[in-house]
């Protein structure tokens, strides 16, 4: 599945594949927390250029940043609904299945599933020792 085979840890060449599995794990944990608190910086460093400079496109000596604003919105469906009509609205809807768990029961929602998609999904958690 992965396409790189060696990792250079410590400037020394490692191939994971042949780790056992607690080491691939404890690797894993240790990169997923120091993701977690380079996140942190970068949000904080990041919200400190914005207080400083506002939205915009900066250099250091090395690098660029552009900061600007992503925003989303929130619709009212019924509105849309009663513009659109059932058929149009249907061709251009996606339905939330956790929504929709609310009013219709598991058995027959399973029933309706068109298409099923698959990703590989990971959660860490640091065991306490």
């Amino acid at each position: 599945m992965a396409k790189t085979k060696h990792l250079i840890i410590g400037g020394k060449k490692e191939d994971p594949s042949k780790w056992n599995t607690p080491k691939l794990i404890d690797a894993i944990g240790e990169l997923d927390t120091k993701i977690k608190t380079m996140k942190k910086y970068k949000d904080l460093l990041r919200d400190t250029l914005v207080d400083r400079e506002g939205q915009g496109t900066f250099q250091g000596t090395r690098f660029e940043v552009k900061v600007s604003e992503a925003l989303s919105y929130e619709y009212d469906n019924l509105a849309i609904f009663d513009r659109l009509k059932k058929d149009k609205y249907v061709r251009c809807s996606k339905v939330s299945v956790t929504a929709v768990k609310e009013f219709i029961a598991p058995a027959e929602l399973q029933e309706m599933i068109l298409q099923i998609k698959s990703t590989l999904k990971m959660y860490v958690k640091k065991l306490d020792k």
